[in-house]
Parts: C-alpha cells; sequence; structure tokens
C-alpha cells in the first residue's frame, strides 16, 4: 500500500523550489506531494491549515532570516520534521539547528538528489521513533499516575483503620500512639497525593507539599486553634525522595510541638520555615512555648554513647530519616527553641 506524505517547501527562488521538487520521486512505498511557499508569512498560514507531513525550509527568506526562521517554524509545529536546506554553509547554524531539534541542515550546492532524498528517509525513521518515544511515555506516566492513585487509596484505608482501632480502645497511651501512626501515614499519603497531581512524577514542589502537610498535621489539634501557624517556605522543586524523608520529619516535630509546646496555654507561635542557598537545604521549626526539654535529642544510629538520647520513637524516627538525608540535626533552645534540620541538596 502507498503512503502519501504531504511535503511543504519553503523557498523563494522558484528555480530551486522546483529542483527540490524534483528530486522527490517516489520512495518505495512512499509517494511525495509537493507545495511551495516563498515566504514565512506564507508557510505559517498553510501550516495553520494542517495536512503537511515534512518542511523543508530555506533559512534566508524575504520575511525572515538565519535561525529565527528554523525556531519560528518549531514553536508553531514542534511536531514536524523539518530539514534545513540552505544556501548557507554556516556550521555554527547548522549545529544549533540540530540541537533544537531539526531533523537535518543540507547546504544547497552540496546536495544531491539522492542525498536529499536519504535525509528524507531518515527524517521520516527519526520522527517515527521520536512518536514512539512518546506513545511509550505517555503510556508510562498514566501508569504512574495510577499506582500513585492507589498507594495514596491503600494509605487512607490504613488512616481509616487506625482510627477505627483507636475508637475501639480505652487506654490513652495507646490511642494516642496509634494516632501519631496515623498521622505518620499522612504525611506520606499527602505527598503521593501531589506526585499523583504533579506533572513530574520524580519531582514536586517543596513549597506546596510542606504548606499542605503542615495544614493536614495542624487539623489534628482541634483544640490548639489559637496556635498560629506561620511558614516561609522557599519554592523549589526537589526529589520525592527526599521530601518523604522532610515531611515525615516534619510531621514529628511540628506534632510534638503541638502536643507538649503549649501545655497549660491556650495561644502560641509556630514557625516553619525551609529553605536552599548555596545547595544547602534548612528545615527550622521554631516556637515561643515551654522550651524543649534537655532529655528531647534526635537518637542517631552511629551516635557516641555518651551523648544522652531521646528514647522517644519519635525521635528516634527523627534521627533515622536525618542520617538517610545525610544531614545534621541541632535543638537550639536559647530564647525561642528551635529544631535546625541541615542537609545538602
Amino acid at each position: 500500500m502507498t503512503e502519501r506524505l504531504n511535503v511543504l517547501i519553503i523557498e523563494d527562488n522558484p528555480a530551486d523550489a522546483d529542483l527540490i521538487r524534483d528530486a522527490l520521486p517516489e520512495m518505495g512505498h512512499i509517494r511525495f506531494h509537493s507545495e511551495s511557499v516563498p515566504r514565512l508569512s506564507d508557510a505559517i498560514a498553510r501550516l495553520a491549515t494542517g495536512g503537511i507531513d515534512i518542511v523543508l525550509t530555506d533559512l534566508g527568506l524575504p520575511d525572515s532570516q538565519g535561525l529565527a526562521t528554523f525556531r519560528k517554524l518549531r514553536q508553531l509545529a514542534p511536531d514536524l520534521a523539518i530539514i534545513v536546506l540552505t544556501c548557507d554553509n554556516d556550521q555554527e547554524t547548522a549545529v544549533a539547528a540540530v540541537r533544537e531539534g531539526a531533523q537535518d541542515f543540507l547546504v544547497k550546492d552540496q546536495v544531491s538528489g539522492n542525498l536529499l532524498l536519504r535525509a528524507v528517509r531518515y527524517a521520516i525513521e527519526r520522527k517515527q521513533a521520536e512518536d514512539e518515544i512518546k506513545t511509550l511515555l505517555a503510556e508510562k506516566e498514566l501508569l504512574l499516575r495510577e499506582v500513585h492513585h492507589r498507594v495514596k487509596n491503600n494509605m487512607d484505608v490504613v488512616m481509616s483503620l487506625l482510627s477505627l482501632q483507636s475508637d475501639t480502645l480505652k487506654d490513652p497511651a495507646v490511642i494516642c500512639a496509634l494516632q501519631d501512626a496515623r498521622n505518620r501515614v499522612k504525611s506520606m499519603m499527602v505527598l503521593y497525593d501531589k506526585l499523583y497531581r504533579s506533572k513530574d512524577f520524580g519531582a514536586i514542589s517543596a513549597k506546596e507539599y510542606i504548606t499542605s502537610l503542615v495544614d493536614e498535621i495542624v487539623d489534628n489539634f482541634p483544640k490548639r486553634g489559637q496556635v498560629v501557624i506561620e511558614t516561609r517556605i522557599d519554592e523549589v522543586v526537589l526529589d520525592a525522595k527526599i521530601l518523604s524523608c522532610l515531611g515525615m520529619i516534619l510531621n514529628e516535630l511540628l506534632t510534638n510541638t503541638m502536643k507538649y509546646a503549649f501545655i497549660g496555654r491556650d495561644n502560641g507561635l509556630i514557625n516553619v520555615s525551609f529553605s536552599i542557598k548555596d545547595s544547602r537545604a534548612s528545615l527550622i521549626v521554631q516556637d515561643n512555648g515551654t522550651g524543649i526539654p534537655e532529655s528531647v535529642e534526635p537518637c542517631y544510629s552511629r551516635r557516641s554513647t555518651d551523648v544522652p538520647i531521646s528514647t522517644g520513637f519519635g525521635m528516634q524516627l527523627v534521627g533515622l530519616l536525618t542520617e538517610q538525608l545525610g544531614g545534621t540535626m541541632t535543638i537550639d533552645r536559647d530564647n525561642e527553641p528551635r529544631f535546625i534540620l541541615e542537609f545538602e541538596v
């Protein structure tokens, strides 16, 4: 079965346009139908109507010169195979055009019919390969989106089970432990929700994730309605693995602050900040509460045994996650107490 490909020749010299047209005989099962226009404006108008498969263009046109010609065509028709066919034998221009998406760069007085035909054939093959890759990527993105959605739903089920279990218990300590476990699952679920909605499944906005997570954590403490939460989060994109550790650390620090920093008080202030400077990330959780006990320290697996550490599971988790980030956790107990997490990104 013969396949027809429509070729648009953008050439202001009628003789050159005829030579190009004559150099496009049938190629196996492919038959070419060519049209020619002398100006870029004419080409833009023709491309807008659709039906073109390949573009052969000169760079020197009455209404456009140089790489600007190719860039305008590329911007208008990013999915078309574009071959540059010009009289300008400029290697820098050739490299730039190919780097920016041209399928080939040919010089008119060096082109034979076989060379042009070979360039067109390769352009078709490369374009077909690109289309196949785009299709595979689209299928992969759809699959990843579904995976993230299912993980999020499964976490939602786990949270519901933990809530149902806590409703059947009477021991306050056990109920609190189950609530803490629920909050930890919630911090991961918020991340998967962001990944599900994100265009980039490998990285998401730190500001969007941390802000949402802070809101979710605070909502677990309805009696702390008078506690003001202020956030200052840099607008940066981070890898999902980093944000997963960061989110769980923030969950532990902010949860403990909400629980213990304002005992006996109905109001308070918590500042959560996250910034990156010179590839050094810094998360700070600060409050104006009663202070951080000396017994509270993150528990590191490789820490010296002569340094006192907290035996609480939450701070053990903070220490473990800090090590996974390759960072350090500092506790500043002077003035308004704060936790400072620092790590390289």
